[in-house]
């Protein structure tokens, strides 16, 4: 199937968008909310990241805080499944302080799971907390590689001691022509690609 006839409906919805005066990022960003918002785009999207073959989305608990900027920086998407907390961001333009942006999401999101489970970190007992995944989404026009490791560590100052703290990014480039088996397995990530390889055309063309 031809990438025109597997993303035309999109296509088609957002020609009007392109003909405004309105920043590529801004589009960007809204639409990677709007696709994913979606339980069932949310677990494909998953799926296709882990390899993984659940089919229920329920199985899926929305964690995003919806509306809330946290430090003037506003997280895309954060949930529970498998006993993992994952979040994903959408990026579109390189950015080395992920790892600390997704430090401060996550132990917000932590506290969060603490006080709703009502866990006694002060306790003898130990505190059993789902692991952490962080995913960047990147469509920018600077990275050219498939995907990289972003870590905290690398920002740390004194690079002889041994840190007590990492949070790792893993970044993905989910332009056209990159990480074709994973814009395959997840057809909203596709239609997203696709769709932003629109808009960077357009405004090239402009």
């Amino acid at each position: 199937m031809s990438k025109k006839s597997y993303a035309g409906g999109l296509a088609k919805k957002t020609r009007r968008l392109l003909r405004k005066v309105i920043p590529n990022r801004r589009i960007k960003d809204a639409l990677f909310r709007y696709l994913f918002k979606d339980k069932k785009s949310l677990l494909q999207l998953y799926n296709a990241l882990n390899h993984s073959h659940y089919d229920n989305p329920e199985l899926l608990t929305i964690v995003t805080f919806e509306n809330v900027i946290y430090m003037t920086i506003k997280e895309d998407l954060s949930f529970l499944i498998a006993n993992t907390l994952n979040l994903y961001e959408h990026q579109s333009t390189e950015n080395p302080n992920m790892p600390l942006r997704g430090l401060l999401y996550l132990a917000d999101r932590y506290e969060e799971y603490i006080r709703q489970n009502n866990a006694n970190i002060y306790g003898t007992k130990q505190v059993m907390l789902p692991s952490p995944r962080y995913v960047v989404l990147y469509n920018g026009s600077g990275m050219e590689e498939e995907r990289k490791e972003l870590r905290l560590s690398d920002a740390f100052q004194n690079k002889e001691e041994t840190p007590a703290l990492e949070c790792i990014a893993t970044v993905i480039n989910i332009n056209m022509g990159h990480n074709k088996e994973l814009l395959q397995q997840c057809r909203p990530l596709y239609e997203y690609s696709y769709f932003n390889d629109l808009i960077t055309n357009q405004s090239d063309c402009s």
